[in-house]
């Protein structure tokens, strides 16, 4: 998330979330891109492909990559 914030390209326009499940050690990541430009900056950037490794290493190989679209969300806290 750091990387994301520290990036002048893409700070603002990667929206990024880490949520953990209560009653498990499952968690879920959800990201939404402010465009395509985004997400292709994204994943060329060089964070990105260690954040990947990283990700599939925590998951034991499996990480299900589901694309999903915001319709509406209540104003921040």
């Amino acid at each position: 998330m750091a990387a994301l914030d520290n990036d002048p390209e893409l700070r603002g326009r990667i929206n990024y979330r880490c949520l953990k499940n209560r009653d498990d050690a499952n968690y879920f990541h959800l990201a939404s891109a402010a465009d395509e430009a985004a997400v292709r900056r994204y994943r060329a950037a060089t964070f990105f492909k260690h954040y990947t490794e990283k990700t599939r290493q925590v998951a034991g190989g499996d990480v299900v990559v589901t694309p999903i679209e915001l319709i509406a969300e209540t104003a921040p806290a």
